[in-house]
């Protein structure tokens, strides 16, 4: 999700053409964790804007900073695509950060379900980046991530025999987290919103990420 969008296919031509989209407004977050939940997040990196050159590329800004990470390539195509067809306005939260495992993005509460009382690197992200967003209304999320993920031991079996990643817990537990939390925060106004991801690519030989894409499968069934 931290691909950002001048490096994509054609990313210097939709740089430049996102101006031709005011309908389109962003929000990036800072790469903020936390110990502990937060209410508001201590430092933002873009406030919501208008779609333009200098609101998704680092680059028409001058700025070179990897923790300002302007927009997503995969968040602003997907917004772009939903406006395009739709002919609607639409709202983009950036909120990644490259590298990271689930566990950095599940409450504690998500966490307890898979493994009680556990306390490996969980909900930093979630704290400081998650947390003081709850009271948004939105409409869904999308999810790009495995390679963090990529080691985890195959020690359970799921209902039909086959090996069960932790991702294969932790995943739809944080996704069954998210949207109730969402709800409550937003009074409501947030109803069971989609969640979309993407599946790990086998593109590198030294990791193994059949056991997170069976573990991503598994878990939506």
């Amino acid at each position: 999700m931290a691909f950002l969008l001048e490096n994509a296919f054609n990313g210097s031509t939709f740089v430049n053409e996102s101006s031709n989209y005011p309908l389109l407004r962003m929000f990036t977050s800072f790469k903020d964790k936390s110990d502990v939940p937060l209410i508001e997040q201590p430092h933002v990196e873009e406030p919501w804007a208008v779609s333009s050159p200098s609101a998704v590329s680092m680059n028409q800004a001058g700025v070179d900073d990897d923790n300002w990470l302007y927009m997503s390539a995969v968040c602003y195509l997907f917004g772009l695509h939903v406006h395009q067809h739709t002919g609607k306005p639409v709202g983009l939260v950036n909120t990644n950060w490259g590298g990271t495992p689930v566990e950095f993005w599940m409450s504690k509460d998500a966490l307890d379900t898979c493994e009680p009382n556990a306390t490996n690197e969980a909900g930093g992200a979630y704290n400081g980046m998650i947390k003081p967003l709850l009271n948004m209304t939105i409409y869904g999320a999308i999810w790009y991530q495995g390679e963090a993920n990529s080691g985890d031991p195959l020690s359970e079996l799921d209902f039909q025999g086959l090996p069960l990643s932790r991702y294969g817990c932790h995943f739809p537990a944080m996704i069954e987290d998210w949207r109730q939390k969402f709800n409550e925060g937003s009074l409501g106004e947030t109803v069971d919103p989609y969640f979309g991801f993407v599946q790990l690519a086998s593109w590198e030989s030294d990791i193994h990420p059949a056991s997170v894409r069976w573990g991503q499968l598994a878990g939506m069934l």
